[in-house]
């Protein structure tokens, strides 16, 4: 991860590279009045719509529904079971939304995070990266790093970044 100044913003980024059209979206987050403590932004970084795909964005006071993209909500929710169809007993939820906000608390405040291609990695927590059409599936844990807002990229998790 290295870290830079945009407006006086700082930016953390864990991108080894950042396309030109990424570059437009952090300037233009980085001129935001309203952006708590710093902008994060993981491995697998690259161009979205308002705000780079694998971009973390903490707010004070402000939901901004575009920072998490046109397909906001998009992710997945898991269940553990005991793999008995007749049975099934509901767990606790293991969530993987990876284009949402909620309120959290970072640096000792409560802020608004926008995750836009990222999920949340507390310390501890447990995820999972699904795979897709036939691909394997991860169950993850979180490492709570407090530069990315305690957030992973899937692919960052799964290759162990």
């Amino acid at each position: 991860m290295y870290e830079i100044s945009v407006n006086e913003t700082p930016v953390k980024i864990c991108a080894s590279a950042v396309d030109p059209h990424a570059w437009k979206e952090i300037m233009n987050l980085a001129s935001l009045p309203f952006v708590f403590h710093h902008l994060a932004f993981m491995p697998d970084l690259h161009g979205g719509k308002g705000m780079p795909i694998g971009g973390v964005l903490a707010t004070k006071d402000v939901i901004i529904p575009n920072a998490v993209g046109v397909d906001i909500g998009c992710g997945m929710c898991a269940v553990k079971t005991s793999w008995k169809v007749s049975d099934i007993p509901f767990k606790p939820m293991i969530n993987i939304a990876h284009n949402y906000a909620a309120i959290e608390n970072h640096f000792g405040e409560n802020v608004f995070v926008h995750r836009k291609g990222a999920v949340r990695a507390r310390a501890g927590e447990v995820g999972i990266i699904p795979g897709s059409q036939g691909t394997k599936s991860y169950i993850v844990e979180g490492l709570g790093n407090p530069d990315s807002f305690e957030s992973s990229s899937p692919v960052a998790v799964i290759k162990g970044v």
